[in-house]
């Protein structure tokens, strides 16, 4: 009987033990998901105070860069990490701007034949309506008939000697992840398989599936703006001998780049950001919680001086009757676009 008790009591412990801990775990869980909301609602409201003060997103420099410390703010338990990037500051996939591709992969020394593969798999894979189009040609399945008999195949009419026939890969949908272009044949093949892992990496460094531009050469890589230079014709020396010398520098007007004529920055570039990634990690202990968003700054682009004097001057128009009762819609607040986020035990 003594046994029988000793055994119940031991069981009983183990399951209450369990039972604590996975409450335990699931109301950690639930404090860590709120504190990472509200270091992401941290990061939107110093975003909203820069673009109030500036206009414009240019640069971290200008100090929306680290969140934390400019709002001096804390969570008390918790290690907080927010990293942010701008999305805006890479070629963007989402428009498919084949002569700039083209360049990025003959700086990054892939000949001709290579590139044209490289390019024809990412147009497959990224391009929307180049993927709808490639599903629509898809043969379809025919549904074998039940009733009809199959008759024995006779082995001698099976080609012996000739390979399997590989069947074309076709996109069901866009990239999600960069790092899947590592499952990408033509990628494997030239990156992977011949030791060019570094030169991946600065490829993919340089892309952006999200952005659909224009390119912020504020916080491009120098191997971006480098390229843009030559694109663009503005000059790289100049802006490389600036950022050295100035601490803190950025372009807040298009007429400040400089340029070796009278040249302005196309449609191609700009120097305000209109897509940041911000990635939130949050850790107590062996727990952690990862919070990603992307959020698009108001649509307004950067302007020139003289464009911005002008707008100051501009007096208010007085909205007329028939304007008055449907007011227009003004983009003037931070869009959330994606939140994805993932709990785990360190």
């Amino acid at each position: 009987m003594l046994v029988l008790l000793t055994f119940v009591v031991t069981q009983f412990l183990r399951e209450t033990t369990d039972e604590i801990e996975y409450v335990s775990q699931v109301e950690t869980d639930t404090s860590m998901r709120d504190t990472g909301y509200s270091a992401l609602q941290l990061v939107v409201s110093v975003l909203e105070e820069f673009l109030e003060i500036d206009g414009h997103l240019y640069s971290p420099l200008q100090g929306w860069g680290d969140p934390l410390t400019y709002s001096k703010h804390e969570f008390p338990g918790y290690t907080i990490n927010i990293h942010i990037e701008d999305e805006s500051a890479k070629i963007p996939l989402r428009v498919f701007n084949e002569p700039l591709l083209s360049a990025v992969l003959e700086k990054l020394d892939i000949g001709l034949t290579e590139e044209k593969m490289l390019l024809d798999a990412l147009q497959s894979w990224t391009d929307v309506k180049e993927i709808k189009k490639e599903a629509k040609k898809e043969p379809k399945k025919e549904e074998p008939d039940k009733d009809k008999k199959e008759e024995p195949k006779d082995d001698k009419d099976k080609p012996q000697d000739k390979p399997a026939v590989k069947a074309k890969m076709v996109a069901q949908k866009p990239l999600q992840s960069l790092d899947e272009l590592n499952h990408i044949k033509p990628f494997k093949e030239i990156f992977l398989k011949n030791d060019k892992k570094k030169t991946f990496e600065k490829l993919k460094s340089n892309l952006s599936l999200y952005s659909k531009g224009p390119i912020n050469i504020n916080n491009a890589s120098k191997f971006l703006n480098k390229l843009l230079a030559q694109q663009e014709g503005f000059d790289w020396g100049e802006i490389k001998s600036r950022r050295q010398s100035e601490k803190d520098f950025y372009f807040a007007h298009k007429e400040d780049v400089p340029f070796a004529d009278k040249r302005q920055l196309s449609d191609l570039c700009n120097i305000s950001s209109n897509l940041l990634r911000v990635d939130i990690t949050v850790q107590r202990g062996p727990l952690s919680f990862f919070l990603s968003a992307l959020i698009q700054p108001p649509s307004k682009q950067a302007v020139s001086k003289e464009e911005e004097k002008k707008e100051e001057k501009a007096p208010e128009k007085e909205p007329k009757d028939s304007e008055s009762k449907t007011p227009e819609k003004v983009d003037n607040g931070i869009k959330i676009l994606v939140l994805s986020e993932q709990s785990s035990i360190l």
